[in-house]
């Protein structure tokens, strides 16, 4: 079986074994073996005795542990806040959406050390960074690409960042997830192309969108000629993207800013928080999620404490506001 290990920023530690499709998202922090790990994830077949657990609905409770049994496969976490250890298999992870509950693990731990995965991009310059906010599909992972491609940004992110409570941004440049509108602004091939049209497709269909889910990952430096990762940079801007009837671009208080920022948050994580989370705080008193939402919403408020906000409104197209915002 395949072992893959990863070291976000000496803050998380990550070891994978039968799980490939980790690199999608981590493959900046492959390393050599680690030794202390802050989280397991192995993809095997587990039996457990579940007379010895407690029962609520189709979970199954121990000491800071949860198992969950479906008919197409079983998932089981324990110790969230210690060496978690994430087991599943592999009908499981194929039918769950089981890169969003590994991000939102990691989220919990990174708050244990006070830090926090935002939904935001985030690019940098001499470095100064830019925090760009979005609701998925508004256009953030274009505006940030283009700022990269057309005035050589460095690079951060364009999905999920992670920030502290002293200002500074530190980089998880997952790779690029593509839509069919990116193919107009980057050189994509025609295979890529006609994949991500029949993508589009698929996303009008209710049923199928559900279990099918066509896309291309690529790696910002394969999409981007010299495109420059920076690790870590200032917290300087915020901009929060509005697609409305018309352009405009205002100041807005930061206080705003928090609470827009901690929704996205809320947004991404709100199945798994309705589900497997809320079951596994029944086993694990130290686990409480009313107090993790203030502590997410506390760490935001300190990063951004130094920061200058905005929200840009536009119409069809954000890139222009938010360059000449970027040289003010």
């Amino acid at each position: 079986m395949v072992k893959k290990f990863y070291n976000i920023h000496d803050l998380l530690k990550i070891g994978a074994e039968g799980y490939l499709d980790l690199d999608k998202s981590l493959s900046y922090f492959v390393t050599s073996r680690l030794n202390k790990l802050d989280l397991m994830i192995k993809i095997k077949q587990f039996d457990r005795d579940l007379s010895v657990y407690n029962r609520l609905g189709r979970y199954y409770l121990g000491k800071n542990e949860v198992i969950e049994k479906r008919k197409f496969g079983s998932i089981r976490f324990k110790n969230l806040f210690g060496k978690t250890e994430l087991d599943a298999t592999s009908g499981y992870v194929k039918l769950r959406p089981f890169g969003t509950l590994i991000g939102n693990i990691l989220n919990f731990k990174l708050l244990a050390k006070n830090h926090a995965l935002v939904h935001s991009a985030c690019i940098s310059e001499d470095g100064e960074g830019c925090l760009i906010c979005a609701w998925q599909g508004t256009g953030k992972t274009m505006v940030a690409l283009k700022l990269v491609k057309e005035k050589a940004s460095n690079f951060l992110s364009d999905d999920m960042t992670i920030i502290d409570n002293y200002g500074q941004a530190y980089c998880f440049p997952a790779n690029v997830k593509l839509s069919l509108s990116h193919a107009s602004e980057f050189e994509l091939s025609n295979k890529v192309k006609l994949k991500l049209l029949i993508g589009k497709l698929i996303e009008q269909i209710p049923i199928v969108r559900r279990r099918l889910e066509i896309t291309h990952l690529v790696p910002i430096t394969k999409l981007v000629e010299n495109a420059r990762i920076e690790r870590r940079c200032k917290i300087r801007k915020l901009v929060l993207l509005q697609q409305a009837a018309d352009d405009s671009v205002n100041e807005i208080d930061m206080n705003i800013a928090v609470k827009r920022l901690a929704l996205l948050n809320l947004w991404e994580r709100i199945y798994w928080i309705d589900h497997l989370f809320i079951a596994y705080a029944y086993s694990d008193q130290e686990f409480d999620l009313q107090k993790l939402e203030k502590k997410e919403q506390d760490i935001i408020r300190s990063a951004l404490k130094d920061a200058s906000c905005y929200e840009v409104k536009f119409r069809k197209y954000a890139y222009g506001n938010i360059k000449k915002l970027l040289r003010a």
